[in-house]
């Protein structure tokens, strides 16, 4: 009976051991399942990482060049501005030119209206004298 005790104790240690085993095993093949799905879900994400990487290289090109062009931009507006400024110099140094001129000669007219009234003057006075001669030469053939 203690034989046959012995048995069944080693019996329900060794289904016992299975059990544990059995549960291990388990264990074991739902953690090597995990291990798959991580390393999956690890290439995906790795593949979606270096798919992100080229999106994000690409996008740093754009802002590259988009970039270039606003620089590109602010210069050709500043060659502008300063061809502006240029032009705006040249304006006001010919209206000031003009300016000078159109004084000049509006004292020129006024100076030539001035001669032209003494000249005026001179002729009436020329007239009176050449009148005032000929009535004393007719005066003269008269006596």
């Amino acid at each position: 009976a203690m034989h046959r005790h012995m048995q069944l104790i080693r019996l329900r240690e060794e289904i016992r051991a299975g059990e544990v085993l059995s549960s291990i095993e388990k264990l074991k093949l739902t953690e090597t399942e995990a291990a798959d799905r991580t390393k999956q879900a690890e290439e995906a994400l790795s593949a979606e990482l270096g798919q992100h990487r080229v999106s994000l290289t690409e996008q740093q090109n754009i802002i590259r060049d988009l970039s270039n062009d606003v620089h590109a931009v602010r210069t050709s507006e500043l060659a502008s501005l300063e061809e502006a400024a240029t032009m705006q110099r040249q304006i006001d140094e010919s209206h000031s030119e003009l300016s000078q001129a159109t004084h000049y000669r509006e004292q020129s007219l006024k100076a030539t209206e001035e001669e032209q009234i003494v000249h005026d003057k001179a002729n009436v006075k020329h007239r009176t004298v050449m009148d005032e001669l000929s009535a004393a030469n007719a005066r003269k053939a008269n006596l």
